[in-house]
């Protein structure tokens, strides 16, 4: 059965959380053969963000292809996902997608990298996002630099939350 379903370069699916701390998110990614990026790990740790259980969030992520490559910049892609009546998720939905694909899936759904476009997390003086990635050497989360200018490619995902 598949887990997700798209329409018009939108895809869907939901998560629902499990009251799990950031800091357990470490390990228990990790047990399940994911690899933690340095600036997420630090994320995790230093967060005062408290989690959530049984929270059920509709998912909705625009396929970078669905843009003009002058257009996958972080400011039309929050605007576009404005007029679609989306919303910025939590930023624990990062572990649950990351834990729910694997990189086959993330593959089937055209996507290498998935940003969470949660509310902007400061690592390191930088604004950032997470992100799943199936690139290089392994299944990875991490914390990527988020700025309005930044571009991304057409096999990137955005995942939001829908109203």
């Amino acid at each position: 059965m598949c887990k997700w379903k798209e329409n018009d370069g939108v895809i869907t699916f939901s998560v629902t959380t499990d009251g799990e701390s950031f800091k357990g998110w470490v390990v228990r990614l990790e047990r399940g053969g994911f690899r933690v990026g340095d600036r997420c790990r630090q994320l995790f740790l230093s967060t005062d963000i408290q989690p959530t259980n049984g929270v059920t969030t509709q998912i909705s992520v625009l396929k970078g292809t669905s843009f003009d490559d002058d257009d996958r910049t972080t400011s039309v892609i929050l605007a576009k996902a404005k007029k679609k009546n989306l919303v910025i998720p939590s930023i624990e939905v990062a572990c649950l997608i990351r834990e729910m694909f694997s990189d086959d899936e993330l593959k089937e759904m055209g996507l290498w990298f998935m940003v969470v476009m949660h509310e902007s997390v400061d690592v390191s003086d930088c604004p950032s996002k997470l992100a799943v990635d199936r690139s290089g050497s392994g299944r990875w989360i991490e914390a990527c630099d988020i700025s309005p200018s930044r571009s991304f490619g057409d096999r990137s995902g955005f995942a939001f939350a829908a109203s």
